[in-house]
């Protein structure tokens, strides 16, 4: 056979090679000459999948015709089943699926040698993949590659061309940001019978190896499916065509073995073959993956439906203008479409900054606060109002720096104002603002004209559909599961009900979860309910204004809760959803019935935000409402009152309705919460004060009578205010269970209500009642008292003895910040009730003796009690406790023993107890997962065993235990399988461990003298740490080559090291974003530096020895900051210095012999802020200098030394 002509015949396999599937016409949908489509999604899709087929059987010239069809032809008996366009897209329906078609046979050049030439495929293939219609890779979704065979080595050819030869080519250049897998069917990447393994093939192997490693960062996922039968062919006896050493090649570790031969294995028989599973299993990776990243935001819906084309329009509006206002009705998604706006481009920008709800708070300033600390890494003091000056630090802020703004819900004109949105109209750094608002007049009102809006319109039909399928249908549990035959009944009623909800995503998800909830129902039972739903529907639909529209169709899964469930609903609209951090553990508390809040978050209407403050934080669960759910509850309330208000509703959480109802002389009977925050600073700067407030809220005294008030909320007022409710009207009740007195300056005296005659009280909240010295001892009368939060009460000085007499039902007691509480009542020891303690800063000297008495206690949180010097020894009795934080307590010297297994404790923080010798019986905790003994000196010949016995540990802090360390690696006792954080102060003579999950690693020589070498085992073993992704070393002489292996690393931290640092390896690194050489003997950067192109931060301070900067500097064109500060020997930069058009900060204070500047400078043109202070030989030019702060640049010269 000549060359070019390359196929096989298979004897008693070619009907299934060949199989036609029926008119040319029916195979696809030709876009051009090399590619077509088999399933496009009906809007923007999550994935492409990209099949190439390999070499062929049968015909030459009908082969190859038809090779991009009948390659992926099932195995089921049918011989017009291409697999990729009927099971994959039934399976991934948002997928776009493409078929290449090529002439595989004239890409060997000779059946002898195996030599190849697949040049000319890859150069075509690639720039017809993002030809205009075509558009592979440039819809923003990760792009996966399926190959058969050759296919495989032609897809790393058109990886490899991209990147060689269209080098500035944006819709090439996009393809290949957006490959993240690839899947190969028998591909010989290590050479076969018909590909041998010739030059041609191992420069192809290792350039895209490199490319993988330099560019993709090791992160693209490869899935290898390799034949398990022989293949018979005229040409040769059976044999395997394809090898495993083969499809091994590279190293992919994701391998199958499937019962087919060569030219079958890629024919999957069903859905459930395990060939057509491993690509849809790496395809389910990639695509959660993908989301996963969207959704940096909490608080964006499980799925978003229809802003793909809305961001769009977003985009190219903010490309035109500073500020951009999204306007629509409430429930429409703008908020939605903000924050995934907010998600997607925050990489872009300097800052960001995300506003949200800002309606819904009276008091601007905290959301002013939010922009100083976010934008200008600043804090105001909390007790004060907003000066001028922090304000015009705001606004440099946005006219200097790149930053990027969303203000959702913006209210008011006010408001507007207040968050210095005028700045953007007024700075040149790129700095934008998105403004969500319901009433487009408010953006009007403030000179934003028609052009600077978008109108964010309902979804269409498709999209509502999809929606509301979702969240009717979806599997959010086993028992609500519908298939889709059951599904297809109920197609006319969906229909019907989207119509009704009229496009707006909230109701079609409330409505959706409301119906799924039905799903459990036999089928005709379940078809009454849809009917009932849409007759409640279409009356809504009837009412003319809009938001009261929504309301009464949000209101349908509102009326179908239980009366209890629907009382919570209300509670939680009224009163609840004003207080900051409430957690669904204090409502659970609250309301006594877990599944009461579960349903309201069933059903949509309260949405968890998962929590997490710092390292050993403890997770939060908080609970938030969305605006529209809020005020349909307001809105409920108002109409079962009628007219009548004040004698007749239930909740009260307006100025006005307040005032009415205290003026009424009656008591009622009705009252079940009152909230008064939104009248917080009631402050008049005038002498007759009180009697303002006393008019306002109750001109008479009167005995108030209240049986039915539940929900009491009295946070940040003015204390005059405090006392005329809970005083001078002396409010009485029988069932209050929740009391909220955050941020008042109450004191003992003010709370009177304080006694037998509130013993149903389940929770009450004191947080930063800043003057409170003392509690009265009646506290102790509030039997019923689960959870007590004095956080930042800076002033408790102690707790009355009947806390631990009489509250025998404590499940709950924060004293965290009460720093002039010293010592606890022994009493305390008898809540044997209690799950969680917290006494972090407090100035305790000792804990209660009996405190192991709490046999309950879950979380026991100690941290910075600097004075406390014992844990007693019933602590290590708790066999329930599962957190025990003592981190900070630098006073401890003796530490309970755990003699019996603690099978529930996880986590144990010690750091920084530097008095602390001793701590026994570490084997026990075998359930820890994390310990920090960081700053600890402990003497304990066993420690290296007893960290051996713990083999879940996640996070490793071993502190000044540098002996013990290095036996304990010495010895292998460390357990590396489960560990992604460990930090050791040593730089270890022996090899570290295998640690395959391992990201964090903290390596720090404490002791003085020179930066030594490290050794080879050590070496070794550090590049085989993986997935590591930051690195602290610590007098290291020179990094070592290994490190070039940790291509997931995004920060690198080197101090006191050697003279070379640095290795030439680190160019393997193009994921580094950090870089720090501080306080080294560094001379020079090696050259490779400028390899590292997505570098954000280069810091070299104090590197008293360095000379100069390599010219590959230019070259990081990502960088932000570049830190020179001391290095005293430096005497120029280079003058690609100027191509660093990204940079924001150059510091270069202390430099005592840089004598200028390169003329360069000028082109950097977002310079922000440059430090030249103590430069004593530098002059900086006149014209320089009045170009640089003409930008906003802030320049710190020697004159100026702050």
């Amino acid at each position: 056979m000549a060359s070019g002509e390359i196929s096989m015949t298979q004897s008693g396999t070619e009907g299934s090679h060949n199989g036609s599937a029926g008119p040319s016409a029916s195979r696809g949908k030709k876009l051009c000459d090399g590619v077509y489509s088999l399933h496009e999604p009906g809007g923007q899709p999550e994935v492409e999948v990209v099949f190439i087929h390999g070499l062929q059987s049968g015909d030459p010239k009908d082969a190859y015709d038809n090779a991009y069809w009948t390659t992926w032809l099932g195995r089921d008996g049918s011989r017009d089943n291409c697999w990729p366009r009927t099971w994959l897209a039934a399976v991934f329906p948002k997928a776009r699926v493409l078929t290449i078609k090529y002439d595989a046979s004239r890409a060997l050049k000779s059946t002898s040698s195996g030599a190849m030439d697949l040049h000319p495929f890859g150069e075509t293939l690639v720039q017809e993949m993002v030809f205009s219609g075509v558009d592979i890779g440039q819809h923003g979704c990760p792009v996966i590659f399926v190959c058969h065979c050759l296919g495989g080595l032609i897809a790393k050819k058109i990886v490899v061309l991209g990147h060689e030869r269209f080098k500035g080519d944006k819709r090439i250049e996009k393809l290949l940001k957006n490959i993240k897998a690839f899947v190969f069917y028998a591909t010989p990447h290590g050479g076969s019978d018909l590909v041998k393994m010739n030059p041609d093939l191992a420069r192809l192997n290792s350039t895209f190896e490199a490319i993988q490693r330099k560019v993709y960062n090791n992160k693209c996922k490869f899935r290898v499916v390799a034949e398990a039968h022989e293949t018979s062919s005229r040409w040769f006896s059976s044999s395997m065509i394809v090898e495993e050493h083969s499809v091994r090649y590279a190293g992919f570790d994701r391998i199958i073995h499937v019962a087919a031969d060569h030219f079958n294995v890629c024919k999957p028989e069903t859905i459930r073959s395990t060939s057509f599973l491993q690509l849809t299993g790496c395809i389910e990776e990639v695509v959660a993956e993908y989301q996963s990243n969207q959704d940096k935001i909490s608080g964006l819906p499980t799925l978003v439906v229809g802003v793909d084309a809305k961001l769009v329009s977003l985009r190219k509006k903010l490309k035109e203008r500073p500020v951009v206002g999204l306007v629509g009705m409430g429930g429409v998604g703008k908020t939605t479409l903000s924050k995934a706006l907010f998600n997607r481009e925050r990489g872009n920008y300097d800052k960001c900054c995300y506003l949200e709800d800002v309606k819904s708070h009276s008091n601007v300033v905290d959301f002013q606060k939010q922009l100083l600390r976010e934008l200008c890494d600043e804090e105001w003091n909390k007790s004060e109002e907003p000066k001028d000056y922090d304000l015009r630090i705001v606004r440099q802020c946005i006219q200097t720096k790149k930053v990027l703004v969303v203000i959702d819900d913006v209210g008011t004109e006010k408001n507007l104002k207040a968050l210095q949105v005028e700045a953007f109209q007024h700075g040149s750094s790129g700095s934008r603002v998105i403004v969500t608002c319901r009433n487009k007049a408010i953006l009007s009102d403030y000179h934003m004209s028609e052009g600077d809006n978008i109108e964010v319109d309902v979804l269409d039909l498709d999209q509502s559909m999809e929606l509301f399928r979702h969240y009717a249908f979806h599997a959010f549990n086993d028992v609500h599961e519908l298939g889709s035959e059951e599904r297809d009944k109920f197609e006319d009623e969906a229909v019907n009900i989207v119509h009704a909800c009229g496009g707006l995503p909230l109701s079609l998800e409330v409505i959706g979860q409301h119906l799924r909830k039905r799903n459990h129902l036999p089928g005709d039972e379940r078809l009454d309910w849809w009917k009932e739903a849409l007759k409640r529907l279409n009356k809504a639909k009837a009412l003319d204004d809009g938001e009261e529209k929504l309301w009464s169709t949000l209101k349908i899964s509102y009326d179908d809760l239980k009366p209890f469930v629907k009382g919570f609903f209300i509670d939680f609209a009224c009163i609840l959803c004003d207080a900051k951090n409430l957690e669904s553990t204090t409502t659970g508390r609250l309301w006594d019935s877990h599944a009461g809040l579960q349903t309201l978050i069933d059903s949509s209407l309260i949405k968890v935000v998962e929590q997490n403050s710092g390292l050993f934080g403890l997770e939060t669960r908080e609970l938030v409402m969305h605006d529209q759910l809020r005020d349909m509850g307001r809105w409920i309330v108002r109409e079962l009152a009628h007219k009548d208000v004040p004698k007749r509703i239930k909740h009260i959480w307006e100025k006005d309705v307040v005032k009415k109802f205290f003026e009424d002389e009656e008591e009622s009977s009705t009252l079940e919460g009152l909230s008064m925050m939104n009248m917080e600073r009631l402050e008049l700067q005038k002498p007759h004060l009180f009697q303002v407030i006393l008019s306002m809220i109750c001109p008479r005294k009167y005995t108030h009578y209240y049986p039915k008030l539940r929900l009491l909320n009295l946070s940040c007022m003015n204390i005059h205010v405090v006392k005329v409710v809970l005083g001078d009207c002396l409010i009485y009740t029988q069932n209050l269970r929740w009391l909220s007195l955050n941020m008042t300056p109450i004191k003992k005296d003010h709370l009177k209500i304080l006694n037998a005659s509130v013993k149903t009280l389940c929770v009450l909240h004191m947080r930063y009642c800043w003057e409170l010295v003392e509690l009265p001892s009646s506290i102790g009368d509030l039997s019923s008292l689960k959870e007590l939060d004095l956080y930042g009460c800076e002033n408790l000085r102690s707790l009355p003895e009947t806390i631990g007499l009489k509250l025998g039902n404590l499940q709950v007691l924060i004293l965290t910040r009460c720093k002039s509480l010293m010592k606890l009542p022994e009493s305390l020891a008898n809540l044997v009730q209690l799950l969680e303690l917290h006494l972090v800063y407090c100035r305790l000297k000792r804990l209660p003796s009996g405190l192991g008495n709490l046999k309950r206690l879950k979380v026991l949180n100690l941290r910075n009690c600097c004075n406390l010097t014992e844990v007693p020894a019933g602590v290590g009795q708790m066999l329930k406790l599962e957190t025990l934080l003592l981190c900070g307590c630098d006073s401890l010297q003796t530490m309970c023993e755990f003699d019996t297994k603690m099978h529930h404790l996880h986590t144990l923080g010690l750091s920084e107890c530097r008095r602390l010798t001793s701590l026994k019986s570490l084997g026990n905790l075998y359930r820890l997962r994390m310990l920090d003994l960081g700053g600890c000196i402990l003497y304990m010949h066993n420690l290296a065993e007893s960290v051996g016995q713990l083999h879940e540990l996640q996070y490793l802090d071993l502190g000044r235990m540098e002996k013990e360390v290095a036996e304990m690696l010495r010895e292998g006792h460390l357990h590396g399988d489960h560990l992604e954080h460990l930090v050791i102060s040593i730089i270890p003579e022996a090899a570290l461990p295998s640690c395959p999950r391992l990201k964090y690693l903290w390596l720090c020589d404490r002791w003085c003298g020179k930066a030594k070498e490290p050794s080879n085992a050590f070496s070794e073993s550090l590049g085989n740490l993986v997935q590591l992704h930051e690195l602290h070393m610590n007098k290291v002489a020179s990094v070592p080559e290994s490190v070039g292996n940790l291509t997931q690393l995004k920060e690198l931290y080197v101090k006191r090291s050697g003279r070379n640092p640095l290795p030439d390896a680190l160019r393997n690194l193009v994921g580094l974003q950090i870089l720090h050489v501080n306080d080294s003997q560094c001379e020079r950067l090696p050259e490779c530096v400028g390899d590292l192109v997505s570098l954000r931060v280069l810091s070299l301070a104090e590197c008293g020895e360095l000379v100069e900067l390599p010219s590959s500097l230019g070259r990081l064109s990502q960088l932000r900051t570049l830190n020179l500060r001391y290095c005293k020997n430096l005497e120029r930069l280079p003058e690609s210095l100027g191509l660093l058009t990204q940079l924001r900060e150059l510091n270069l204070g202390g430099c005592q012999k840089l004598e200028g500047l390169p003329d360069s400078v000028l082109g950097l043109t977002q310079l922000t802020q440059l430090n030249i202070e103590q430069c004593y030989k530098l002059t900086l030019k006149e014209e320089v200098r009045h170009a640089l702060t003409e930008r906003g640049c802030r320049i710190r010269d020697r004159w100026n030394l702050i």
